[in-house]
């Protein structure tokens, strides 16, 4: 499971070089735990942690990818063609996020699902 190798401040990005892997006996955890980077890679502290606390779900939010007002790219592909255009945001947006987008020109409110920084993918067919 992954630990704090260093104390960890409020509203701070989590990176690799703050955690450590760590054995530890499954019986005594009561709540979830971390096993790899990649579940919390983006994420941010809720509040402060100390060093060597095994990190758990609850002491973290995932990064705002999209933020109200941002211009994105809306992204629609299927397995004979890949479409792109761009919009502006109406909500702030985190990975896996439904938020609602404006196209500019046709002033037509989309729905998509953010898949990475200012971009969302939209249903295709």
């Amino acid at each position: 499971m992954l630990v704090l190798k260093q104390g960890l401040s409020h509203n701070t990005l989590i990176d690799k070089n703050h955690i450590a892997y760590e054995r530890k006996p499954l019986n005594k955890l009561s709540r979830g735990f971390f096993t790899s980077f990649a579940q919390i890679k983006g994420s941010i502290s809720v509040r402060h942690l100390q060093a060597d606390s095994i990190l758990r779900p609850s002491q973290f939010i995932t990064q705002k990818l999209i933020k109200k007002g941002d211009k994105v790219t809306i992204l629609a592909k299927s397995k004979s063609f890949r479409i792109h255009t761009f919009c502006h945001a109406l909500m702030d947006g985190r990975l896996g996020d439904t938020i609602r987008v404006k196209n500019s020109r046709s002033k037509k409110i989309i729905e998509g699902t953010v898949i990475e920084s200012g971009v969302i993918s939209v249903n295709s067919y």
